[in-house]
């Protein structure tokens, strides 16, 4: 993950928001995670309040939906993976 100044940062997958935690914290003017599940959203968003991080925002829903329209410097995507030997959920396997 490049440290280098930019002004829009993403995190898509975001899970927790680390990355986008980091981002706001150390390069980026405004840092936006966006996570499918409600409680890793919950979870980056104290995170934040924690650190006293105001430009940094957690968004809930699938992958750039929440972010639908704006435009970003940088865009990480932080998909989910667990070795699957037999599907059985459908989020299990990163989709």
């Amino acid at each position: 993950l490049p440290h280098s100044p930019c002004l829009h940062f993403l995190e898509a997958c975001g899970g927790a928001g680390m990355a986008a935690l980091v981002a706001a914290q150390r390069f980026a003017a405004k840092a936006i995670s966006t996570d499918i599940t409600e409680r890793s959203t919950l979870c980056a968003r104290f995170t934040a309040r924690l650190n006293q991080l105001s430009d940094f925002e957690a968004r809930c829903g699938d992958t750039f939906e929440p972010v639908r329209g704006l435009l970003f410097d940088r865009i990480v995507a932080h998909p989910p993976w667990v070795p699957v030997i037999r599907h059985t959920w459908i989020y299990h396997g990163g989709g």
